[in-house]
């Protein structure tokens, strides 16, 4: 667990292929401020389950230990396998006494890991939640740092990397995924307020950690106009990109929004009357588009023009017989992660993570028993070329699905009459002159 491992290098290996095509960019910022030689550990805020950390395995050479919920590991097998995978667990009040007690164990396992100049990963918010805010943070980093310096007679040096992890949408394929590493806190700076005071040293170390993440991820701390200033944010970052002459980037449109969240939150603050009339533009937007059943972000996303419909319809008109191939070859495995959310998920939040499973583990199983059936009815060469030409053709299909779900909803946009999308762009620009 604490040492480096070969079989979860090529694990790690083999499964960053699919988790880099399941989205449409990967962005990471920061990997210049995590230390080469130093133990560390990472704390990034927690939205989107085993997404979270699949980010965070990916997206830097470590291999770090993670902490999971201990009635996952009650499972044989589960066990073995979350052992290769350098996942531990972690038992909470609910579990009884008597599994608490093995925390203590872990806690040391923990240490170890650490002590060997590993990395560690620890979700400080104790779990994940969907909304874009960072929760109070536990004791679990501050408790293994201390406990692992205080081992070593404070000779370890570890370096606590402060992360923020950003989805453009939780629940899809092919979104944006955006990782910030910030600057290293180094436990050392309070290694003498723990020897005068334990307690307050890790809250205090808390208070610092809770103050580093927060820059690097989207972080709507009004819980009462949480929706409101979404919303705001959906459809003002456009604008603020347009009259700041910013390029329509993912790094430009994350600072644009923080900047946009901090100005929302002070005016919400101080004058009532902006909360009033930006939620009544919003909810008249809203009550126009739900007609069409179209989101406001999906108005603001594809409202085009009439002939950029057009060339998108020939497109996948042209395109529908090669869809319609993929879409036989791939049915079966297809199937598999709509049931699952549908049937079997109670968390919502999985979603993403089922879809991952699906298509990064399911679909190449899938692909390689259709290669070995192929062999009975079809000359090996050809068998050969279809399986190079299975995975091509499942991307084709994921790819031509948002095309024309895309497509659907600008055809629906450009049938909002006149007189509708007119009341649409008042309200708009209502919200624009807002702040």
């Amino acid at each position: 667990m604490e040492k480096w491992s070969l079989t979860y290098a090529i694990i790690k290996f083999i499964l960053k292929i699919p988790h880099s095509v399941f989205y449409r960019k990967i962005i990471v910022e920061g990997l210049e401020n995590i230390p080469k030689n130093k133990p560390i550990i990472f704390a990034p805020n927690h939205q989107n389950a085993v997404m979270d950390p699949l980010a965070m395995i990916f997206s830097t050479n470590k291999q770090p230990v993670f902490l999971a919920r201990g009635d996952a590991f009650n499972n044989r097998t589960i066990a073995k396998i979350f052992a290769v995978l350098k996942i531990l667990p972690v038992f909470r009040q609910r579990d009884g006494i008597e599994q608490l007690k093995k925390n203590e164990a872990i806690f040391q396992k923990s240490v170890d890991v650490l002590k060997n100049n590993n990395a560690f990963c620890l979700f400080p918010e104790g779990q994940h939640n969907p909304q874009r805010f960072l929760r109070p943070l536990q004791k679990a980093i501050p408790r293994i740092a201390f406990q692992a310096e205080e081992q070593t007679n404070y000779e370890l040096d570890i370096k606590i990397i402060p992360t923020g992890i950003y989805y453009e949408d939780k629940t899809k394929a092919l979104s944006i995924l955006h990782i910030h590493y910030g600057k290293a806190i180094s436990v050392l700076d309070y290694v003498e307020a723990y020897k005068e005071n334990q307690q307050k040293a890790m809250n205090a170390l808390k208070i610092e950690m809770s103050k580093k993440i927060k820059p690097l991820m989207i972080d709507i701390q009004d819980k009462e106009n949480y929706e409101l200033i979404e919303d705001f944010l959906t459809i003002y970052i456009p604008n603020y990109l347009k009259t700041n002459n910013l390029k329509n980037t993912q790094k430009n449109k994350f600072n644009s929004g923080k900047k946009i969240i901090e100005i929302v939150s002070d005016k919400i603050k101080e004058d009532q009357n902006f909360t009033e009339n930006i939620s009544k533009a919003i909810s008249n937007i809203k009550n126009i588009i739900k007609t069409k059943n179209i989101s406001l972000e999906d108005y603001i996303k594809n409202n085009i023009s009439c002939e950029n419909v057009l060339f998108k319809l020939i497109i996948s008109i042209l395109f529908l017989p090669v869809f319609l191939f993929a879409s036989i070859i791939n049915f079966l495995p297809q199937q598999i992660a709509p049931y699952v959310s549908k049937n079997m998920l109670k968390d919502p939040q999985y979603i993403g993570s089922v879809k991952f499973v699906v298509g990064g583990i399911i679909f190449p199983i899938y692909y390689l028993i259709l290669f070995a059936f192929s062999f009975f009815f079809v000359d090996y060469r050809y068998a050969f070329l279809g399986l190079l030409a299975m995975p091509f053709l499942g991307l084709f299909n994921l790819h031509y699905k948002y095309f024309t779900k895309d497509l659907i909803k600008s055809i629906k946009i450009l049938n909002i009459s006149k007189e509708k999308k007119d009341i649409i762009k008042q309200h708009i620009d209502i919200i624009y002159k807002s702040i």
